[in-house]
């Protein structure tokens, strides 16, 4: 799916509105440490986070770029880096 971020790959995280604050960060941090696994070509990795119980509604919608998710599986950026490079995707 095309992005901001390019070509991204893009799951859907069921949650609410209330646990969403707790949920993004550590859902940026499983997708840093994919990072060695991101195909060529792949510009970034998004999740959108739905509310099931509505009908799959959108509540928020944010990704990383590739370089940054590999960065993060390589070391070479921390946690706290990699979460405050977090993209709101429109």
């Amino acid at each position: 799916m095309q992005t901001p971020l390019g070509n991204t790959a893009v799951a859907d995280v069921c949650t609410d509105a209330g646990s969403l604050r707790s949920q993004i960060p550590d859902v940026i941090t499983a997708l840093g440490t994919a990072g060695s696994q991101i195909p060529d070509g792949v510009g970034g990795l998004a999740v959108r986070f739905v509310d099931c119980n509505a009908n799959n509604a959108l509540i928020r919608y944010v990704g990383i770029s590739s370089d940054d998710a590999r960065a993060f599986a390589a070391g070479e950026i921390d946690e706290a880096a990699l979460r405050s490079r977090i993209a709101v995707i429109p």
